[in-house]
């Protein structure tokens, strides 16, 4: 099941927060080198500040181990296509609105543990996530710049990305922009592909709603 938590909820449950900071950082940092902000064994950025409202997705298995996580964030604040990828767009306007929020930090656990079999279905209960959490907010559309192999694997798992500008070489991969169209039917169709049974969100996802109140 997939869990969404703000900061707020994710602050009052520091090993959840420290497991999905460190899958960040396996994933990202140790597995594909990137150049993020890592130190003692965590992954974590300028978009984890209250500043950015960020919403997380936290895919846990049945012994209640993070094994993936998807952070959202709202294009209407900071966010990273805008701050860190805007000479992609080819000169198009970068979204500013709640009808856009941008999709960043997609990581899933691929140790032997859970397979390569677990790791897809996984990737695709994030995207179902994704949609159950943002069509109720009247989202369209989520953005983000991704190295070329994950949106193949995005659309895998379901996603239709659709890509935005010029592909740029960084030294340690091929990134594009994309956006990705969320309505109930790109949601049946993953659900299907992904054989899961919805909804994939778990009722106790209101822990954001009751930490903030």
């Amino acid at each position: 099941m997939i869990e969404v938590h703000n900061l707020h909820s994710l602050v009052a449950h520091p090993d959840l927060r420290e497991a999905m900071h460190e899958l960040r950082y396996q994933q990202f940092y140790e597995k594909q080198s990137w150049d993020v902000p890592a130190i003692k064994g965590v992954e974590i950025d300028q978009y984890d500040r209250l500043s950015a409202d960020p919403i997380y997705l936290l895919a846990r298995d049945n012994k209640g181990k993070v094994i993936g996580t998807c952070r959202l964030l709202r294009t209407t604040g900071p966010y990273m296509v805008r701050d860190n990828f805007a000479h992609m767009m080819d000169g198009r306007p970068l979204p500013s609105n709640d009808l856009i929020w941008e999709a960043n930090r997609i990581a899933v656990d691929t140790s032997a543990d859970i397979g390569l079999s677990g790791a897809m279905r996984t990737t695709g209960a994030l995207l179902a996530a994704i949609c159950e959490y943002c069509i109720p907010k009247g989202v369209e559309k989520t953005i983000g710049s991704y190295e070329a192999q994950v949106l193949r694997l995005l659309k895998s798992r379901g996603a239709t990305p659709d890509w935005i500008g010029t592909a740029k070489q960084y030294p340690d991969s091929l990134f594009s922009v994309a956006t990705h169209p969320i309505n109930w039917d790109v949601y049946e169709r993953g659900m299907a592909l992904n054989r899961l049974d919805g909804p994939v969100i778990s009722h106790d996802y209101t822990l954001v709603d009751r930490v903030a109140a």
